[in-house]
C-alpha cells in the first residue's frame, strides 16, 4: 500500500510539472490495477507523442503505459427511424418475471418507446440521464431493443424478463450540423475498467449502503 501511494505521488507530481492535473484515481485489488486519468495540456502531449526523454512522465518507471481518453465511443444514427413492423403492434405482452436477468451497460434508451415500455429497469446513480436530450438516444434504444427482441427480420419471443440497464455513456458534442453524426462516449475524466467494475458490483453487491441492483 505504501509502494502504492508513493508511485501515485511520483505520478501526480510530474502531471503537475506538465502542466496538467489529475482527474480521477481508481485502485481495483483483486486485479492489480491502478489508473489514473489526467488532463494534459497540448503542448505537454505532442512532447509525449514525440517521445521526449527530458519529459518526466516518460521517464517514470511507475507508469506502465498512457493511453488517450475516449476508450468507448458510439455513433447515433441520424436517418428518421422506420415504421415499426406489424409483429410488435400484435406482441405486447409484458415480461412475466419482475427480475432481471441479462443487463445492458452502454447508452441509454428511450424508456417509453413503445416497443421498450415496461421492459426496462433503467439504474441511472452517475444521473448520465441528465445529459442525454431524446433525440440521442438511439443507440441505447437500438441496443435494447435488440437485446429483447432480437433481430427484427426475424423476430422471436421477446426477453421474458426486465432488462437492467446501466447507461455509462453520454453524448459529448452537440452536432454543428445536421449532417454531423453526434458521437456518445464515456465521460472525459471516467477510467473505462473502473466505470464497468463499478457497475459490475452494483448489480451483484451494491454500492455504499445499497443493496444489489440486480443480484
Amino acid at each position: 500500500m505504501a509502494d502504492r501511494t508513493a508511485a501515485s505521488g511520483k505520478v501526480r507530481s510530474a502531471v503537475e510539472a506538465a502542466g496538467g492535473f489529475v482527474q480521477h484515481e481508481s485502485v481495483i485489488t483483486e486485479i492489480r490495477y491502478h489508473a489514473l486519468s489526467v488532463r494534459l495540456p497540448v503542448k505537454a502531449v505532442e512532447r509525449l507523442l514525440a517521445g521526449e526523454r527530458d519529459l518526466q512522465l516518460i521517464q517514470l518507471e511507475n507508469i506502465q503505459f498512457l493511453r488517450a481518453s475516449g476508450q468507448m465511443i458510439a455513433r447515433c444514427p441520424t436517418s428518421k427511424p422506420e415504421a415499426l413492423p406489424d409483429y410488435f403492434k400484435t406482441e405486447s405482452r409484458p415480461p412475466s418475471s419482475v427480475e432481471p436477468f441479462v443487463a445492458l451497460i452502454d447508452g441509454l434508451p428511450l424508456e417509453q418507446h413503445q416497443v421498450l415500455a415496461g421492459r426496462l429497469r433503467v439504474d441511472d446513480p452517475d444521473d448520465v440521464g441528465g445529459y442525454y436530450p431524446a433525440e440521442l438516444r438511439r443507440h441505447g434504444t437500438a441496443m435494447a431493443s435488440l437485446i429483447i427482441w432480437g433481430d427484427l427480420h426475424r423476430p422471436g419471443d421477446a426477453l421474458d424478463q426486465p432488462l437492467y440497464v446501466r447507461p455509462i455513456l453520454r453524448p459529448f458534442h452537440q452536432p454543428v450540423s445536421n449532417d454531423e453524426i453526434p458521437k456518445e462516449r464515456v465521460a472525459d475524466d471516467a477510467l473505462i475498467v473502473d466505470l464497468i467494475h463499478r457497475a459490475v458490483v452494483r448489480i451483484f453487491e451494491g454500492e455504499g449502503n445499497q443493496p444489489p441492483a440486480a443480484p
